[in-house]
């Protein structure tokens, strides 16, 4: 929220305008706000109590996995950042080397999948994609309709 800014104010931002009424946006706030904060708690508590059965690395595997998934119920931050935390924090706390938690992100096909997206983002604003998409249409709509009117005017 911004400095001397309530959250009515906050509420009617552009962000929010014409999508949700105030009170669907009162709970937005308060369940990201809550799970920003659960998210630690519940992680912090799987951690600490003892989890019979479970050898130690699967004890704190629990526990990352416990903060990632109220992390992406509550989504007090972007989806994909709360991936990278939960990677990131496996990697910490010694449940598999950096390098091996990492390696799924170096897949070519990743990178295949972001350059698309960038592209596809790139070209949303304007109608290049969709002249891209459907380069003959323009030709296909003249060339179908010429047969018919030079018929006519014989």
């Amino acid at each position: 929220m911004q400095p001397g800014s309530t959250l009515t104010n906050e509420i009617n931002d552009e962000a929010f305008e014409g999508v949700v009424s105030i009170a669907e946006a009162r709970f937005e706030h308060w369940r990201r706000t809550v799970g920003l904060f659960a998210g630690p708690i519940a992680f912090l508590l799987v951690w600490l109590l003892p989890l019979g059965g479970l050898s130690s690395e699967a004890h704190r595997l629990a526990a990352v996995v416990t903060l990632v998934v109220c992390w992406w119920v509550t989504e007090p931050i972007p989806l994909p950042a709360t991936a990278l935390v939960g990677v990131t924090l496996a990697a910490l706390a010694g449940i598999a080397p950096a390098a091996e938690a990492f390696a799924p992100f170096a897949n070519p096909i990743i990178f295949l999948f972001i350059g698309s997206f960038m592209i596809g983002k790139a070209m949303s604003p304007s109608a290049r994609a969709w002249r891209s998409c459907c380069p003959s249409r323009r030709r296909r709509t003249r060339s179908s309709t010429a047969p018919v009117s030079s018929r006519s005017r014989r």
